[in-house]
């Protein structure tokens, strides 16, 4: 079979006359093969590649992770070695030989090591991104990540975005209350304000902040761990997009080996319909509504707390108006229900 080796000399520092048709060949084929494996795993790259940067992995741990992923390498088959030979033990000795052991040797010096001398991600692509073709795409990839998505996915995205603005809202109100609770927030509004402005985001800073870099591409909300969207055929026989409750004990999709693209639609279904919603008020915003409710529950029933079913029936309402009394929700909370 074939085998990819350095050349000893670049193709382009060669005399023309030092050159053969099978350099061009060999070429041709390399193009043909790139071609494919961006074609084929050109998610599970960006994906990889972002993550993995962002964890400050070297270049040779990411590829060596990443091809045995999705293109493990065949090996050719050794030939048996003669027993006995010369030194008595040389076994022995080639077995410790990997881990460096000479005096000058450096730790981690194998291929796809961590060792020493390993080009950061920085150097290599102030060395082959000459374009800023590729620092382009990562940024894409970290910032929308559903820009990668092929035409078919972003259109489902979009119209999941649409299906799923009563769910949202309702699961935006239940977390905001979490969060006005822990702040005891409820009767400040300003708080509020503050604690429902960052309700579609993971994190508030955005990628200004190096140290607290958002947790996944896109930076969608990080509730959205708690819950799942699946396609579900409605009362009237049309599929729609529904966000659901994680099952009890259930890890969250983003930590149990989903699909990339999934996630990558997930969220982008989730952070585009909660900015609708965020954006599309009748009224009284989700602050605003959070001080008046709790006010008047204050008032008219002291010792009773403001509940997320309730909160969700008094602000979610022009947004669930077209599901048919809630389809498109997360089960709907109930009034003991106070998260």
């Amino acid at each position: 079979g074939w085998l990819l080796d350095k050349r000893a000399v670049r193709l382009d520092d060669l005399e023309p006359g030092d050159t053969s048709p099978a350099d061009f060949e060999h070429l041709l084929l390399l193009k043909k093969a790139c071609e494919h494996y961006t074609e084929e795993w050109q998610h599970e790259l960006s994906g990889a590649m972002y993550t993995r940067t962002a964890a400050g992995l070297s270049a040779n741990k990411i590829a060596s992770d990443l091809c045995d992923d999705v293109a493990p390498p065949v090996r050719p088959k050794r030939k048996a070695r003669a027993s006995g030979g010369g030194g008595g033990g040389g076994g022995k000795a080639k077995k410790g030989s990997g881990k460096g052991s000479s005096k000058g040797g450096k730790k981690g010096s194998s291929p796809g090591g961590e060792g020493e001398g390993v080009p950061s991600m920085d150097e290599l692509l102030q060395k082959y991104d000459t374009d800023g073709t590729i620092t382009r795409l990562m940024e894409l990839e970290r910032e929308s990540p559903e820009a990668m998505l092929e035409p078919a996915q972003l259109e489902e995205a979009t119209a999941g975005a649409e299906h799923l603005r009563c769910g949202v809202c309702r699961a935006m109100c239940k977390q905001a209350l979490v969060e006005a609770r822990a702040a005891k927030a409820l009767r400040d509004e300003e708080s509020l304000s503050a604690i429902t402005s960052s309700l579609c985001v993971g994190v508030p800073t955005g990628y200004d902040d190096p140290e607290n870099q958002p947790k996944y591409p896109g930076n969608p909300p990080l509730w959205g761990e708690r819950y799942r969207v699946r396609k579900r055929r409605g009362a009237g026989g049309e599929d729609r997009w529904r966000l659901e409750p994680l099952p009890k004990k259930a890890a969250p999709e983003e930590q149990s080996g989903a699909e990339y693209d999934s996630l990558v639609m997930k969220h982008a279904m989730i952070t585009r319909a909660c900015r609708a919603v965020e954006s599309d008020v009748d009224g009284d915003d989700l602050a605003e509504t959070i001080y008046s409710l709790a006010a008047s529950l204050a008032a008219s029933q002291p010792g009773k707390k403001l509940g997320a079913a309730a909160l969700g029936d008094a602000f979610c309402a022009r947004h669930c108006e077209a599901e048919s009394g809630g389809e498109g929700a997360p089960a709907r909370a109930k009034d003991r229900d106070e998260l």
